[in-house]
């Protein structure tokens, strides 16, 4: 179901009316809700979001090996390294 503004603005004016005339003992806080609860509700959503994405790259980074690999580290410890096309070295 599509709510346009009209329907939108006419729940607001409903529930206004409503307390206004004592029909209805709501806080003002739950009449006006249809305003700011989407609000609410988007920055509840963008706030699980961003956690759930913290949560998952602390994950990730937990995994990753926290020594280079083998190969990587014999490179480094290399004291001359190649710097010539014919692969000479250069000490």
């Amino acid at each position: 179901m599509n709510m346009g503004w009209t329907t939108y603005l006419m729940v607001i004016q409903t529930f206004v009316v409503l307390k206004l005339t004592g029909v209805v003992s709501w806080s003002w806080w739950w009449v006006l809700s249809p305003l700011w609860a989407p609000t609410a509700l988007l920055i509840v959503a963008l706030v699980l979001l961003a956690l759930v994405a913290i949560a998952i790259s602390l994950l990730v980074r937990n995994r990753l090996p926290k020594d280079p690999p083998q190969e990587i580290a014999e490179v480094l410890n290399e004291k001359s390294v190649p710097s010539r096309i014919d692969g000479t070295t250069v000490h």
